[in-house]
């Protein structure tokens, strides 16, 4: 089955670690939505979302990966579908221009807090996860310019830190 990552599971690492069959097929984009950092995490951060819109000139890119159908479960407890997130199926263009169905991960509207900023960590996961794929330079430097937080839990900052490969933020 194919899910469109868009946050932190573009970074391979990240996604294999939660689920080991995860392949990227390629980059794609998906319409009349806007990427942001607005949905609560339980650690008291925010997360990624992509954020419905309807508006014809938003977009949110990402990778597409193919995951074995028995790793879906894993995943969706990950993203606490039904809770944090809902799992649905959207319409991706690929850069080659073919359109295919995926899973997204889209925040529920009772968790979605616009006063709310990433850790460090975080968008750093979602930058190189980007930067893995190649997406576009631009939507990088706009993913680049959102405002972060310090961690305060430093076990779980060091952890991070050690999966992404960064050593400060």
């Amino acid at each position: 089955m194919q899910i469109f990552a868009y946050g932190s599971n573009m970074h391979t690492a990240r996604l294999r670690a939660r689920v080991s069959s995860a392949v990227p097929v390629g980059v794609g984009v998906v319409a009349q939505r806007r990427f942001v950092f607005h949905k609560r995490g339980l650690d008291g951060s925010g997360k990624a979302d992509a954020f419905f819109t309807g508006a014809a000139e938003d977009r949110v890119w990402g990778v597409l990966f193919e995951i074995a159908a028995a790793d879906k479960p894993v995943l969706d407890e990950f993203e606490s579908v039904g809770v944090g997130y809902d799992d649905l199926t959207v319409e991706v263009e690929l850069a080659s221009g073919t359109m295919t169905e995926a899973v997204i991960y889209a925040a529920r509207a009772e968790m979605l807090d616009v006063r709310l900023k990433p850790f460090c960590w975080y968008r750093e996961f979602v930058l190189q996860g980007g930067r893995q794929h190649g997406l576009p330079a631009d939507y990088l430097t706009d993913l680049s310019q959102f405002d972060v937080i310090r961690d305060a839990d430093a076990l779980r900052r060091q952890e991070n830190w050690r999966l992404s490969g960064i050593t400060n933020c």
